[in-house]
């Protein structure tokens, strides 16, 4: 939320999963419009599936309520609807391109396997009895259906044995609603009978007559397999658009869509489906947005209208297993996180009894905000993971924060290899952050996760000032020295004296 409203996007709804969460979210950011709804028990159903059995979370309640609610806003209502996952990363906004290029394509979604993604899609100009209005739909009536009431799954694969796998997954279920919008047939063969193969009794050894390869379902994924490409037109712009505020300002002269049809009307489409360039709606981590993290470092972090340049617009960390922790973690050392984000955290584990840091000054001279280049000369990644466990060990004994430094990206790496998965090069947009450009931040282990550290992009947030302004070591030697702005009576931050 904060990375949208600092992008100046202030219209968004957040969709919470009881009162209370609503309560806490409005003290943290206040006029946040929070929601939650009895649409759907967060328990699970009294009929599941096995899907429901196996894999029951929050994450199949949210699934259900987004999608009723984002084809109820754009349909009924006629509201243009971003529905993004919160295991993203925005960093641009993406409304210059969405009602730039895409403005006549009604729906603009992620890529992914076996077409998009389910998690972030953009909905705009949606009329009712038009093909992206009957794909909406049909995607929450299918998800409600199969969740509240696994035996449907009959009505629809008539071979299908119990117990039902009944899948209920939105993006495979997104996907069979896609194409068959695209082929204008009904198709339910991926999403559900594919998955009652896989995982259902019809798959098992014990149903030894079933065969998979002689149903309808398989023939029709066959089919859709060749029509759904050859369905795509590709149209050319007028002229050709580029794309300024990203740091390797792509270019277009053209865009790829998709017919959607109201499945079973004869009458010919009226919505269009693009899937989203990766620099618009990014995998992240991945060969991709590393290319274009690293175009970012060569450009200086600076688009071509000078304002500052994003590697891509939105990264979506889906392919990150190892929880929400892990993700913060990794958005702090590319200096993407909002520490205001940080509110609720910090009431429930206490962090707001600490109030002053403690830093380290730097080289006069250098540029490397908040850190001290001589204890990094020789293997370098090692030191500095020794050099931020000595600061956060007295940091933590003095009842400080301590500020984590930024440390120099060259000499980290040998030459053709990439920067490890210890630290990460920072990528925040210009401004007073330019400083920083050239430096990398620490990536903590796992078991660090959790402790109460600043970092230096943080600190200039909360100073509201240049990263220059911050402490450095004196010119003689490079051993940290005291900073007038760095003393314990300036409130803020303190240095690691000799």
């Amino acid at each position: 939320v904060l990375q949208l409203r600092a992008l100046g996007l202030h219209h968004v709804l957040f969709l919470s999963d009881s009162p209370a969460s609503c309560l806490s979210m409005r003290g943290a950011l206040p006029g946040i419009a929070c929601v939650w709804s009895s649409r759907l028990p967060k328990t699970m159903p009294a009929n599941p599936g096995l899907c429901a059995k196996m894999y029951w979370g929050y994450a199949f309640y949210f699934y259900d309520l987004r999608k009723h609610y984002a084809a109820r806003l754009a349909i009924e209502f006629g509201v243009n609807v971003l529905q993004t996952d919160t295991d993203v990363v925005w960093l641009s906004n993406p409304y210059p391109t969405l009602k730039g290029i895409y403005r006549g394509v009604q729906l603009v979604s992620m890529s992914d396997t076996p077409l998009v993604n389910a998690g972030v899609f953009y909905a705009q100009d949606v009329r009712p009895g038009d093909g992206a209005a009957w794909v909406l739909r049909e995607l929450s009536r299918r998800l409600h259906l199969f969740i509240t009431n696994s035996s449907a799954v009959k009505q629809y694969v008539p071979w299908a044995q119990p117990p039902y796998f009944a899948n209920i997954d939105e993006q495979t279920l997104m996907n069979d609603v896609l194409r068959s919008s695209i082929a204008n047939v009904t198709s339910y063969a991926q999403a559900t009978a594919h998955w009652e193969v896989k995982k259902g009794a019809t798959g098992t050894r014990k149903n030894r007559t079933f065969r998979w390869k002689e149903t309808a379902e398989h023939a029709l994924l066959n089919f859709l397999g060749k029509e759904v490409p050859r369905r795509k037109v590709r149209a050319k712009l007028n002229a050709t658009a580029r794309v300024g505020e990203l740091c390797g300002a792509p270019r277009l002269n053209g865009l790829s869509k998709y017919p959607l049809h109201e499945v079973g009307s004869p009458r010919p489409a009226r919505a269009w489906l693009s899937i989203a360039p990766l620099w618009l709606f990014m995998p992240f981590p991945s060969s991709f947005s590393a290319r274009e993290i690293r175009t970012c470092e060569r450009n200086g972090t600076m688009g071509v209208d000078g304002a500052g340049g994003a590697p891509f617009v939105m990264g979506h960390m889906a392919g990150i297993r190892t929880g929400a922790w892990s993700r913060r973690a990794i958005l702090r050392a590319h200096g993407w996180w909002e520490a205001g984000a940080d509110r609720l955290l910090s009431a429930y584990y206490g962090w707001a009894n600490r109030t002053s840091r403690l830093a380290l000054a730097e080289p006069a001279g250098e540029v490397r905000n908040g850190s001290c280049a001589a204890p990094l000369e020789s293997g370098p990644l090692k030191q500095l993971d020794l050099l931020v466990g000595n600061l956060i060990l007295i940091s933590h004994a003095l009842g400080r924060v301590p500020v984590v430094p930024q440390v120099g990206c060259a000499g980290l790496h040998k030459p053709g290899q990439t920067i490890g998965h210890r630290v990460r090069p920072f990528t925040r947009r210009g401004g007073a952050h330019r400083a920083l450009l050239g430096t990398c931040g620490w990536m903590p282990p796992r078991a660090c996760y959790r402790l109460h550290y600043s970092t230096a992009a943080e600190l200039v947030d909360a100073k509201g000032s240049h990263a220059a302004a911050l402490p450095r070591c004196s010119s003689s030697d490079s051993r940290p020295a005291a900073s007038p702005q760095a003393g314990p009576a300036a409130g803020s931050t303190g240095p690691l004296g000799s």
